[in-house]
């Protein structure tokens, strides 16, 4: 038996089924290929799987050898079952360990996972800093604006009119930086592609969502101080002056 990867390696377009091949390092030991299994990644989740040829035990001298059964109900209480079962067979045999497919996953993931939660972490806190610091800036400049909402207001701008400026001047240094972080993102993506699997760090749907959801999250954050900038008195603003 032979992997997908190895077929199509050395017969490409072909019907692997009949092949022979030699795993001699004379070209003895030619052996006949009678069925093609599908790729398996043995070592690592990320990485492209390998050439594999499958030999009957009796042909190969292995120390060890790794038994996969497939259940139809829940594999943690088969584990006595299959100890049972091999040592009918040979009672000396050592089980060393036996355990869930699902438990191997996640110990392989274990690692990447941890990576990325955290800098899902890091980029949540940064997020947050971001927020707080667009409402802080956007505030201040409410403030100090005051007096000028107030002529305005009095001369007869609408608070819709200014509550759209207020908003406008937010959303322009704001969206300068999100298209500056995208730029960096992408320059930056290739540090982080060793931490994905089946997905490629450029991903232009997924780079639009994050540009919208910041962009949404700084309007948010100026919406309140462009809500006071609304519900400024112009007399009393005048009158502070």
């Amino acid at each position: 038996m032979v992997s997908e990867a190895l077929a199509r390696r050395y017969w490409p377009d072909q019907d692997p089924i009949g092949k022979r091949v030699s795993f001699g390092t004379r070209g003895t030991n030619w052996l006949t290929v009678v069925g093609v299994a599908r790729d398996m990644r043995d070592t690592q989740v990320a990485t492209e799987p390998r050439d594999v040829a499958y030999l009957p035990y009796a042909n190969v001298r292995w120390p060890f050898m790794t038994l996969v059964i497939r259940a139809d109900r829940d594999p943690e209480r088969m584990t006595n079952d299959v100890r049972r079962v091999l040592w009918s067979i040979d009672p000396a045999l050592p089980l060393p360990d036996i355990r869930p497919l699902d438990s191997y996953r996640a110990g392989a993931l274990a690692g990447s996972r941890f990576s990325l939660l955290l800098m899902a972490v890091f980029a949540g806190t940064a997020l947050l800093l971001g927020i707080l610091g667009v409402y802080g800036v956007t505030y201040f400049t409410v403030m100090r604006r005051t007096r000028e909402f107030g002529v305005r207001l009095a001369l007869g701008a609408r608070r819709r009119a200014v509550l759209g400026m207020v908003l406008r001047g937010a959303a322009r240094p704001v969206l300068i930086g999100v298209l500056l972080g995208l730029g960096g993102a992408r320059l930056l993506s290739r540090f982080v592609e060793a931490l994905l699997y089946g997905t490629s760090p450029v991903d232009t749907t997924l780079y639009a969502v994050a540009g919208l959801v910041l962009a949404a999250v700084a309007v948010c954050a100026s919406a309140v101080p462009a809500w006071r900038a609304t519900r400024v008195d112009p007399r009393q603003a005048l009158a502070a002056e």
